[in-house]
Order: structure tokens, then C-alpha cells, then sequence
């Protein structure tokens, strides 16, 4: 934590790995909280009364947290699968602002994902469900991916055997009635 803070108060970051971007989120909450109270972050660590490690997080550093914090890159039209939880809204006032959730994929990664105020009822029943979600993706140096949420359902069970049924049926007159393990030794070489 010492390490990070010193690096991101000399500016020096470039990216950040798998270790500090949960201490960087962090130091971005405290950075906010630091403007509005005007006080400054000390850290030090000390062994047998000795400090042997310190740094701090001034205004400087509160700059290069805020410049991590903007978009990094985006992609249109990402379609995600997963469970949708802990929805939120964080509004001023009932006219204008997003409800955000919070969307649990099956390998296990978390996004932030931003709603449309029109959608709060449908989200709401969908609460808790396993729900296919599109829309535009950002990704930050500093927080979890969002997804700018363009639409949202129920992710419907699939039967995978008549999936496949289907295929062969559509596709009879390709493939014949040849095996399956024979075409896909042949489709990957």
C-alpha cells in the first residue's frame, strides 16, 4: 500500500497490476474524501519503533488519481451473461441520474453497470436473475469495467442437444451424415 501510494504521488503511473488497482480504487474513495475535508493521507510503516517505510497522498496525487480514474478504452455493443445483484441509486434528484447494478459473470468477473432510469421496473423484477445484458463497455485504470446498459432480459435456459438436432437437420445436406468428430478434426485442421 506504502509502495503504490509513493508511486501514484510521484505520478509515475503507467498502468497499474492485478495488486494495486484494489489499494488505487481505494486511494481514489480517500482522494475525494481528502478534497472535502482538505487533509492529506499519511502512511508509514515502522519496525521496532524505527519508521522504515512512509508516503502520503497530496493534491498532486489526488490529480493523478482522478486522471487514472477517466475511460481508459471502450467497445460498442459488448453483450454479457450473468447474475444481476445490488442495485443502487445514487441520484440527486428523480428526474435525472442512472440506477446502477452490479453484474456477476459464471468466470467470475464483476461490472458496474449503469441503467436507464425508464428501466428501474424491469430491472427490479429481474433482480437476482440470470439476465443477458447489452450495451457499450468502458474500461478504467482505476475502477471495475461499466456497461452502459442499452438493454436488458431474462437469459433464457438452452437446450443444447436440440440446439444441435437443429443443425444437423439445417445442415443435413453439407455435412451428409457424417460424425461430428469428424468434422470438427476437419474444420480445425
Amino acid at each position: 500500500m506504502i509502495s503504490t501510494t509513493a508511486i501514484v504521488e510521484k505520478k509515475q503511473v503507467a498502468s497499474v497490476d492485478e495488486y494495486g488497482a484494489p489499494i488505487v480504487r481505494r486511494l481514489a474513495k480517500i482522494g475525494d474524501i481528502q478534497e472535502k475535508d482538505r487533509t492529506e493521507l499519511q502512511l508509514q510503516l515502522a519496525q521496532k519503533g524505527k519508521i522504515t517505510d512512509k508516503a502520503s497522498l497530496s493534491q498532486r496525487g489526488v490529480q493523478t488519481l482522478k486522471a487514472l480514474s477517466a475511460s481508459d478504452f471502450a467497445i460498442e455493443s459488448v453483450t454479457l451473461y450473468g447474475k444481476l445483484g445490488k442495485l443502487a441509486d445514487y441520484s440527486k434528484d428523480d428526474e435525472e441520474g442512472f440506477i446502477w447494478g452490479e453484474l456477476l459473470e459464471d468466470n467470475g468477473n464483476a461490472w458496474r453497470v449503469r441503467f436507464a432510469r425508464t428501466e428501474l421496473k424491469k430491472v427490479q423484477r429481474l433482480f437476482t436473475e440470470q439476465v443477458v445484458i447489452s450495451g457499450d463497455a468502458n474500461y478504467f485504470k482505476t475502477k471495475s469495467p461499466r456497461l452502459d446498459a442499452k438493454s436488458v432480459d431474462a437469459d433464457k435456459d438452452r437446450n443444447y442437444v436440440a440446439g444441435f438436432n437443429r443443425f444437423r437437420r439445417n445442415y443435413r445436406t453439407i455435412f451428409g451424415d457424417r460424425d461430428p468428430q469428424e468434422i470438427l478434426k476437419e474444420i480445425r485442421g
